[in-house]
């Protein structure tokens, strides 16, 4: 708490200790500030140094704000002091955060314990997460002075750093991730991942990680800042590890922006492999939509393609063991499209086909398009009734063969003579 005249306010003392290095020592954490500053220097002007302390914002006078920094001994800007606090918290700071990879044990190795520890300042984590605050609070309500102690699983220790660098200073930085220490991983599965172009060690994946860590701790701002990086990510062909995630509890928004990727060129993404990974009720919300941007066509073949896979899968499963993963298998040998059921295959596109405009299907000779009409997967369209009907009733067709439109024509050629006499 600050004296200033007739007049107390209060910040908070983490703030005051790091920013202003000429405050006088105080045992019982009120500090009077008049023999420090000018006559001229009103209340008014303390309240918006005092904001200028967390913000970095003034609104006034510069010459004020620089006798009040000068007076109190504010030299670098509130970034510069953050970093500078990240710093010297983690020699001096009052909270000591442990992580352990079984919370149950909490004392269990020194070495490992060790590895995983850091110091932070407890007035900024509390301010900063209500869910650290809560656990900072029944600690210090106990008698006992001992460290906080987390599950590995909850915090990883390779996101320490970057959640660290994040309280202090309000920025994402994934560069700080530890490799080493980041998900663990076979070397044969990362291998794959590496491949398939899915690097663990991707600012995709690490902020896809990162983001369920943020909404544990309540931190809003760096949950934020994450589904940034993942939108800047955002591409065709990341769009399904992304929309996959975002459906399995990740985000709302960057689900909807990754259906509108792939919707927005459909024509690309039928002909590529990542259309296997897509369940059959995300292909069927993604062809219902209005503005998809592909052909007829492209998206008959596309869902083809998909249901040939999806019949293939299918018939890997119901394979005995004795037949799996030998040269007589289905995955090994492969399967022709002369040799699929076209019953099961009917059955397995028919929720996607019906999406198909079958009158707009161009060339309507499309070798795809007579396939799918040989197999029963496509009907033919109403608009070529509609053509029949038209070639009927041409002038240039002779109207004995419709004697019902021929005695109706007389019939009002006779009622007009009746009339007009």
């Amino acid at each position: 708490m600050f004296n200033f005249k007739d007049y107390s306010l209060r910040v908070h003392c983490f703030l005051a200790r790091v920013r202003l290095a000429l405050l006088p020592h105080s045992s019982n954490g009120i500090v009077s500030i008049d023999s420090l500053l000018s006559p001229l220097v009103n209340i008014s002007h303390i309240e918006k140094f005092f904001h200028w302390l967390y913000t970095d914002d003034w609104n006034g006078d510069e010459a004020v704000l620089s006798q009040l920094r000068s007076c109190l001994g504010s030299v670098y800007n509130l970034e510069e002091d953050l970093l500078r606090a990240e710093h010297l918290a983690s020699q001096y700071g009052d909270l000591e955060i442990i992580l352990v990879r079984d919370a149950g044990d909490a004392i269990e190795s020194t070495t490992a314990l060790s590895e995983a520890s850091i110091r932070l300042d407890s007035s900024l984590v509390a301010s900063r997460s209500s869910v650290l605050s809560r656990l900072i609070k029944k600690k210090e309500n106990s008698e006992e002075r001992f460290p906080l102690v987390l599950d590995e699983s909850l915090l990883p220790r390779a996101f320490l750093p970057v959640i660290t660098h994040f309280l202090y200073t309000d920025k994402l930085d994934l560069n700080l991730v530890s490799s080493s220490r980041a998900v663990c991983t076979s070397s044969l599965s990362e291998a794959r991942a590496i491949i398939a172009g899915h690097s663990p060690h991707s600012y995709l994946h690490r902020a896809a990680h990162l983001v369920h860590i943020a909404r544990f701790l309540s931190l809003n701002r760096l949950t934020q800042l994450c589904e940034d990086v993942l939108l800047s990510e955002l591409s065709l062909s990341t769009s399904v590890p992304l929309l996959l995630w975002s459906m399995d509890g990740g985000s709302n928004w960057l689900a909807r922006l990754a259906k509108a990727t792939i919707i927005k060129d459909f024509g690309r993404f039928a002909n590529s492999p990542d259309l296997f990974a897509l369940s059959s009720p995300i292909m069927e919300e993604l062809l219902s939509s209005q503005f998809i941007q592909a052909t007829e066509v492209d998206i008959l073949e596309g869902i083809l393609r998909w249901g040939e896979h999806e019949l293939l899968k299918r018939l890997e499963a119901s394979e005995p063991n004795v037949v799996a993963d030998t040269v007589h298998s289905v995955s090994r040998r492969g399967i022709k499209r002369s040799e699929m059921d076209s019953r099961q295959l009917r059955n397995i596109v028919c929720p996607l086909s019906s999406h198909i405009r079958v009158d707009y299907c161009l060339p309507p000779f499309h070798q795809s398009v007579e396939w799918a009409y040989q197999k029963g997967i496509l009907d033919r369209g109403s608009l070529r009734d509609l053509i029949v009907v038209c070639e009927l009733l041409s002038p240039s067709k002779d109207f004995s063969i419709l004697p019902s439109i021929s005695d109706s024509l007389t019939t009002g050629e006779s009622l007009l003579d009746s009339v007009t006499m």
